[in-house]
């Protein structure tokens, strides 16, 4: 135990005073070489109180890559203690080396190649000219792609080298991604490294990394991960060194030299300590910074333009954004309420979906784990980041690869007959596994159709109405997705596709005998396949007769009708559900709005219909008020997919229309569904930044 301590205490003490040395002699090399950055972010035209209160005069002399202080001590440190175990192998020595295969190797190389791209970073700031000294979009996306490409590696090392597969949340057990830990690894580097205190500004750099980095140090100990505590310990004495000479007035900054590589090995050692979860936590500082962002974005859109802070709390800008916080969201603004209205589904379908859950738990505690790790993680969380991605795309992105999109789910879809590659449940193949999740490839191919079929309608413009221009394409992408999805069987996705290419038809302004037309040849094979199809039958037998068969085919209809009516007006309460436990089949999936209704009664089933309408009013608003044809049809697809979706689902378990299995969007299980539905909200959401301008 004690020879641990001093393995920690001994290099930290030792990096902390080679930082002292190597500091002097640092600062008198960056003012003889003037190592300070050629322009001022204010010099563009930035608002003025920002200019008042940050004087960056001083800045522009002080240099900004004192960070080289930092990683050069802790190389020094790791090289003495390595070098003394190789030259001097006594068992003592041996012990106090560190750099270890299995520990510290990753962090150690992450530290020296984030280091450097940091540096060249700084470097062209101090030396270079045009559109990259003033760090400007297009460098900002260099900088995101070669953090990105560093973090692919090393995430692919955690999972090809370490065999590292799963995370552990605090209180919650184990969270198994596969080879998603590679992606997840990615995100965690790059959103700590954006939630950085950017410039290293002189105490506050210091002082918060020293804190975070001996937390680690800590961390590390108490998992008896001797060398990463003592590496931590090593960073924490050289950062403590670089804010030795820092107490104001500065003599130099961090800089990116010294914020990147030590944010990205901050990411580093939170997956070898298995703490990922509790990063947020010891980064409190970091998390406040990006938070502090958030808060004043949030600000501007919700209260007219208007700033919660003159500045943020912590700092003015966020290294992927590079922006003052006085001066984003400048552009065009999204629709808020539409935004909101998602955000409120959204709020109550997962609350709603874990409740449901819960009668998962009470059988198999491993699904419900399984189950809630799909929808809060690649559901909610992938669908997040692919929100908040397509928001960022132009909307024309998707018009130009259309064709491609379409073909690829196709494709997609269609993998699922591979032997190895698809699996089927209870019937049906429909489902692939990838990196230990099963993706349902049907939710792409519905989105790949709108976009393929809205860009098609937009170029074929007025030619709408000729038959081999509007109708005659639908039915021959309908006949190809009909061949895909009824050998699963698939029959309800299908039935969702055909309305959705009907509505877009309409939008367009095809001939309604079209419309009727390919309504009735299309009725009319429905009917065809329902009457050779028993389990269809035995569908319609029950809608016609709900009580013909409770203990078969009408059992989930009764359950739901049951659940429904024992909610009355104000239901059971949240959590208090009944049936979920023993009756309704797939609670958390197919059967989830009759859980909602037992919860919280009339009055909560009713606030769900109102969300959806109003979710359906403001979509349609967007697409009217859209800027061409393209996004007006690409917005109503999406529109119509989900209000069909969802009105089909609750429709279904009331006994309006025939059992479908078809899922509540944003409510029901289902991770592929989810992420997908958040992906086209913000295409959406992109969309409705514009105004009509050339329809």
């Amino acid at each position: 135990m004690y020879l641990d301590l001093i393995k920690i205490f001994l290099p930290t003490t030792v990096a902390f005073f080679l930082g002292l040395i190597f500091a002097p002699i640092g600062t008198h090399f960056f003012y003889k070489y003037k190592m300070w950055k050629k322009y001022s972010r204010s010099a563009d035209a930035v608002a003025a109180d920002f200019t008042k209160i940050h004087n960056e005069k001083e800045e522009l002399n002080t240099p900004r890559i004192g960070g080289t202080i930092i990683w050069v001590s802790v190389i020094a440190t790791v090289l003495i203690f390595y070098l003394t175990s190789i030259f001097i192998p006594s068992g003592s020595n041996i012990k106090m080396n560190f750099l270890s295969r299995g520990q510290t190797l990753i962090p150690f190389f992450t530290l020296l190649l984030g280091s450097l791209i940091g540096l060249w970073d700084d470097l062209v700031q101090i030396y270079g000219n045009g559109r990259f000294a003033r760090d400007d979009k297009s460098w900002r996306k260099w900088k995101a792609l070669l953090i990105g490409l560093m973090s692919l590696f090393i995430g692919a090392w955690f999972f090809y080298k370490l065999g590292m597969t799963s995370v552990h949340i605090p209180f919650g057990g184990e969270l198994f991604l596969g080879a998603l830990i590679i992606p997840f690894f990615i995100l965690v580097a790059l959103a700590t490294f954006s939630g950085g205190v950017i410039d290293g500004i002189d105490g506050l750099s210091g002082g918060v990394l020293a804190s975070i980095f001996a937390a680690y140090s800590a961390i590390a100990y108490a998992n008896n991960q001797i060398d990463i505590a003592a590496f931590s310990g090593v960073i924490t004495g050289a950062i403590l060194a670089f804010l030795w000479f820092n107490i104001p007035p500065a003599r130099f900054y961090m800089g990116e030299t010294g914020i990147m590589g030590l944010t990205i090995t901050l990411a580093t050692l939170a997956f070898l300590t298995d703490s990922v979860f509790i990063l947020p936590i010891v980064a409190l500082p970091l998390v406040a910074t990006s938070l502090s962002v958030i808060l004043q974005i949030i600000s501007k859109k919700l209260r007219g333009g208007k700033r919660l802070f003159r500045l943020a709390p912590l700092h003015h800008r966020n290294n992927f954004s590079n922006r003052e916080q006085i001066d984003i969201m400048h552009k065009k603004k999204i629709d808020r309420f539409f935004l909101i209205i998602v955000f409120l589904l959204l709020v109550l379908g997962i609350a709603m979906f874990v409740s449901a859950s819960l009668g998962i738990l009470a059988k198999d505690e491993s699904t419900f784990y399984g189950v809630l790790r799909s929808q809060l993680f690649l559901g909610l969380g992938m669908g997040i980041l692919g929100m908040y991605f397509c928001l960022k795309v132009d909307y024309k992105f998707w018009r130009k690869y259309s064709f491609w999109i379409f073909l690829i789910s196709i494709l997609l879809t269609g993998s699922v007959f591979i032997p190895d590659v698809g699996w089927s449940h209870g019937g049906a193949r429909r489902w692939i596994e990838f990196g230990g999740f099963s993706l349902q490839p049907v939710e792409f191919l519905k989105f790949g159709f709108i976009i393929y079929f809205a860009a098609w309608l937009s170029w074929a413009k007025n030619r709408v109405q000729d038959f081999r221009f509007g109708a005659l394409p639908l039915i021959i992408m309908l006949g190809i997705i009909a061949l895909v999805l009824l050998k699963q069987p698939d029959t309800k996705s299908f039935i969702l596709i055909v309305t959705t290419g009907l509505g877009m038809l309409f939008v367009s302004g095809v001939s309604m005998r079209y419309i009727f037309g390919i309504a009735a040849v299309l009725a009319l094979a429905l009917g065809t396949l329902v009457f050779f199809t028993p389990y269809l039958q035995e569908r319609v037998k029950t809608f016609l007769d709900p009580a013909g068969d409770p203990r078969g085919s009408s059992y989930q209809i009764q359950q739901s009708l049951i659940g429904i009516g024992s909610g009355q007006i104000f239901g059971r309460g949240f959590g208090q559900s009944i049936q979920k436990f023993n009756y309704l089949p797939e609670p958390q999936g197919d059967s989830i709005f009759a859980v909602l209704g037992e919860e919280l009664g009339f009055v909560g089933a009713t606030a769900a219909v109102v969300l959806y309408l109003l979710f359906t009013l403001r979509g349609f608003r967007i697409a009217n008020n859209s800027p061409d044809i393209f996004s007006r049809l690409l917005v109503s697809g999406i529109v119509i997919l989900i209000i069909v979706q969802s009105f089909m689902h609750m429709a279904s378990i009331t006994g309006v229309f025939p059992l479908t299995g078809v899922p509540l969007p944003f409510m029901s299980h289902g991770g592929t569904s989810l992420m997908i539905y958040l992906m086209a909200i913000g295409i959406i959401l992109q969309i409705s930044k514009f105004k009509n301008k050339n329809i």
